[in-house]
């Protein structure tokens, strides 16, 4: 009955690898049962549905798996929503399945508890598979409960592309509790109609044996080194780094702020960043900006494996206005003598603890540069 097995699938939606990279990552896929690729097939769910004549509950039972699928959702949380029409053909809406999380540890616990109506109901018209014998369907149902509760462990696994993603995983979830905590029971609040040409009056369905795994992609690396120009030290120094679009102005789509050291390489993880499916590598630009040395943006590809990118940044924009003018010169006099700490600008341009001639001799050196 794929009405029924399909329902089972919006529900393994939840499981994935470590915690911290499926908070974090906005599109993870997912599946359960006999349509995992391999090595991750896992035995066939088991679904009961119980259709209640007059006052004879009549059950069938059949298995089902679910093929992995890509599903989307926001970056730092858990909570995942389907619509319900995505689900099952029990539904047309498109009403959402919300599914609510916990999170302990290496371990998430996601919990849904919801009634669905529409006017006029949800038509059910077509048949199932009962051990090689069709059983027709010809049911209105409302108000329609799901219930439910799924819970997955996070841990890594071998680096491997996951073909529905078009994406390398690095880590997945995997159900752990079983059906205490992985099932999804939908009961009708009416119901009418006919099955096997029987009278209907109720209709519930339930799903056990629910054994899901889910794979968010492995995050983009970005190895950089800052060489910082007209320094007295190495720091450390607080960096803006961003990634932009391959061309024109663009929005940001990522960015970290955090402490580098000069000269020495950092790698980022970048968590979050993964707007469209590919198969192959992002084509992107990285910007950085310290202090008072002007910004720098150079290309990069993005991939799992990290890309290298090297900066040279020039000193003196003490206003941070991305041009080393007279302001700059203005600026740095201004606070001739103090420690520069503190103030909306940064006139101490080589960071030796005190604004002094040799920030002058630095601006002044600089002068006319602008930031790319």
């Amino acid at each position: 009955m794929r009405l029924i097995v399909l329902s089972l699938v919006g529900v393994s939606a939840v499981a994935h690898g470590q915690v911290e990279q499926f908070l974090n990552t906005p599109r993870f896929a997912w599946g359960a049962g006999s349509g995992l690729p391999a090595p991750y097939t896992q035995a066939d769910m088991n679904i009961t549905m119980e259709f209640r004549v007059v006052t004879t509950w009549v059950p069938y039972t059949s298995t089902g798996g679910l093929q992995e699928v890509v599903l989307t959702k926001a970056p730092g949380s858990a909570n995942f929503n389907i619509p319900i029409s995505s689900i099952t053909t029990l539904f047309t809406s498109s009403q959402p399945i919300v599914w609510s999380s916990a999170v302990s540890g290496q371990q998430v616990t996601w919990t849904t508890n919801q009634v669905f109506s529409q006017p006029g109901g949800y038509v059910i018209s077509g048949s199932f598979d009962n051990g090689g014998t069709p059983v027709s369907v010809n049911l209105t149902v409302n108000n329609v409960a799901v219930t439910g509760s799924l819970r997955s462990n996070f841990a890594g696994s071998p680096p491997a592309m996951i073909t529905t993603l078009g994406r390398v995983a690095n880590v997945r979830g995997t159900h752990t509790g079983g059906d205490a905590v992985n099932f999804i029971d939908m009961d009708t609040g009416t119901a009418s109609g006919t099955v096997a040409g029987l009278p209907v009056n109720d209709v519930k369905v339930h799903f056990r044996n629910i054994q899901h795994i889910n794979h968010p992609p492995m995050p983009y690396r970005l190895n950089c080194t800052a060489n910082l120009g007209d320094v007295a030290n190495n720091g450390p120094y607080t960096a803006k780094i961003d990634i932009l679009p391959a061309s024109g102005p663009g929005p940001v789509e990522w960015s970290w702020t955090g402490p580098i050291t000069q000269s020495t390489a950092f790698d980022l993880s970048v968590f979050g960043f993964d707007p469209v499916p590919i198969a192959a590598a992002a084509n992107r630009r990285v910007r950085i900006r310290v202090g008072s040395h002007l910004s720098q943006t150079l290309p990069i590809t993005l991939w799992e494996n990290p890309a290298v990118v090297g900066f040279n940044l020039i000193n003196g924009d003490v206003d941070g206005s991305e041009e080393v003018d007279a302001a700059d010169i203005d600026a740095t006099i201004l606070y001739f003598g103090t420690d520069g700490f503190g103030l909306p600008v940064h006139p101490d341009v080589d960071n030796s603890g005190e604004v002094d001639a040799s920030d002058i001799d630095i601006v002044i050196a600089n002068f006319g540069q602008t930031g790319s």
